[in-house]
């Protein structure tokens, strides 16, 4: 409360701004910073592929299930089917995930054939000139790498759905789709009703009886 002649206090204009408020104004400085950090992390790894290989996996949930999407890593059974053992991937840019199961016959055979398709497309170049050893990916005997990939190694295709079309036929534009919906829940709520008429139908027929209709 304000006593005497007093000015009225307003502390609205007391709310530390400088300590609530922050600006993003070095967003711009960030990003070239990412991008700087980038460029230094490919010329480490060169010629390995600045990223690993990873699984082609469906999202989880009812709703998102139709999706697929990159996964952590390859499961064992994966490695197994595909020739690849569990040391030897860590060391060829192939992403391990030992907790993951596959839940299909479907994704883990699609897996395996990515798998076999890395196989097919890396060159792997021997650690000691002159000496090419022979094993799950033989050595290449290339002298130089001229190449790096950057980015997604295998990149997810997206597969659209192809949808068939019909002519309408004769007895689907007779028909109505409203009534037969309307039918049907009356049919649903004369259930109870239509069931007591009927047994009561049967009581009241006596034995050896031949009901016809008129």
């Amino acid at each position: 409360m304000v006593s005497h002649n007093n000015a009225v206090p307003q502390s609205k204009w007391k709310k530390q701004w400088t300590n609530r408020v922050k600006l993003f104004f070095d967003g711009p400085a960030k990003a070239k910073k990412r991008q700087e950090l980038r460029i230094k992390k490919a010329k480490n790894v060169f010629p390995r592929p600045t990223e690993l290989l990873r699984p082609v996996v469906r999202l989880s949930g009812r709703r998102y299930n139709r999706r697929v999407a990159l996964g952590r890593g390859f499961s064992v059974e994966e490695l197994k089917q595909a020739g690849i053992p569990l040391q030897f991937a860590k060391t060829v840019g192939i992403a391990i995930d030992t907790r993951r199961k596959d839940l299909s016959e479907e994704r883990l055979q699609a897996n395996v054939q990515r798998l076999q398709e890395y196989k097919q497309r890396v060159v792997l170049f021997p650690r000691k000139k002159g000496t090419v050893k022979k094993g799950p990916i033989a050595d290449a005997q290339v002298a130089k790498a001229e190449s790096q990939v950057r980015g997604t190694v295998l990149p997810v295709k997206r597969e659209v759905a192809v949808v068939e079309t019909r002519d309408i036929s004769a007895q689907e534009k007779e028909s109505s789709a409203v009534k037969s919906i309307v039918k049907a829940r009356k049919s649903i709520k004369q259930f109870s009703y239509l069931q007591k008429k009927k047994n009561k139908a049967v009581v009241a027929t006596p034995a050896g009886a031949v009901v016809a209709d008129e």
